[in-house]
């Protein structure tokens, strides 16, 4: 995976967690089962990529020089279980409703190839 978190060692990690500065949550945020080869490809195209743990936030953020972009994953299950709002929870629709900016939904390695390409080249 990406270098999202360079320079940050255990040690720094583990004296943030005995200062009460930072939890690590009980249960692991649920992934999209499609997740892994998007990043794979949003990086292929030159991206950082970052994963997000956060109820209603977009699942990746993804950084270049000057740019940064918001990528809600869109899996199978997800788009089943929540068909009516295009696959987003409502946490997500709630917080799509409120960004500023534009949410980028992708649900394949292609979506994720285009965007990433587009984006990169400003023609997004």
């Amino acid at each position: 995976m990406s270098g999202c978190y360079k320079g940050i060692t255990e040690d720094d990690l583990t004296g943030a967690l005995r200062r009460n500065e930072m939890s690590i949550p009980k249960y692991a945020a649920a992934r999209d089962e499609n997740e892994p080869e998007i990043i794979e490809a949003l990086e292929y195209t030159g991206w950082t990529v970052c994963q997000v743990n956060q109820t209603g936030f977009p699942d990746l953020v993804c950084g270049r020089p000057g740019k940064v972009m918001l990528v809600e994953v869109l899996g199978e299950a997800k788009v089943k279980k929540y068909r009516k709002t295009g696959g987003l929870t409502p946490e997500q629709m709630e917080f799509h409703r409120s960004w500023p900016d534009r949410i980028h939904l992708i649900s394949t390695i292609e979506q994720a190839i285009d965007l990433g390409v587009r984006e990169r080249d400003g023609a997004g």
